[in-house]
């Protein structure tokens, strides 16, 4: 029984090493390298993940960068995280009220078994935004003028 037991161990050991190496690489594709979002707003790209090399597998994608992007008031989702590839989905790119103006790089990278060879870079623009000018009084620029004669 003692020897069962380390042979069943023995396969689940080699399973799992294999599992974790992966089987193939992917590639990121989006639709656009650059973005930008006004504080309070978001916006959304589509991805979709290939397969470059090897067999597929399990594969997530993700932000490579995301607790520093959280700092600065950015988030990242997406609408379809894993699968295997290909697949495809979209990106959400949100920032908060008060998130930092300024530029950032995005990493979107894919993980598992599958993995991306490379992380994919955004540019990501915060601005403020635009001011909405105050209402200004209505004028009917028309003046009439009585004069009186006594």
């Amino acid at each position: 029984m003692k020897l069962a037991i380390s042979a069943f161990a023995l396969v689940m050991f080699l399973v799992s090493t294999v599992f974790a190496q992966g089987y193939g690489t992917s590639v990121i594709e989006l639709s656009s390298s650059n973005v930008t979002v006004a504080q309070g707003s978001s916006a959304v790209l589509q991805y979709t993940v290939k397969l470059s090399s090897g067999s597929t597998w399990g594969t997530t994608i993700g932000v490579e960068n995301a607790s520093a992007l959280a700092s600065a008031g950015v988030s990242v989702s997406f609408s379809n995280s894993y699968g295997d590839p290909t697949y495809s989905g979209t990106m959400t790119i949100s920032a908060s009220s008060s998130a930092v103006p300024g530029s950032y790089t995005i990493y979107v990278v894919a993980t598992g078994d599958d993995p991306s060879a490379a992380a994919v870079p955004l540019r990501l623009t915060v601005e403020s935004p635009t001011a909405t000018p105050a209402p200004q009084p209505k004028t009917s620029g028309n003046a009439v003028l009585v004069a009186v004669i006594v």
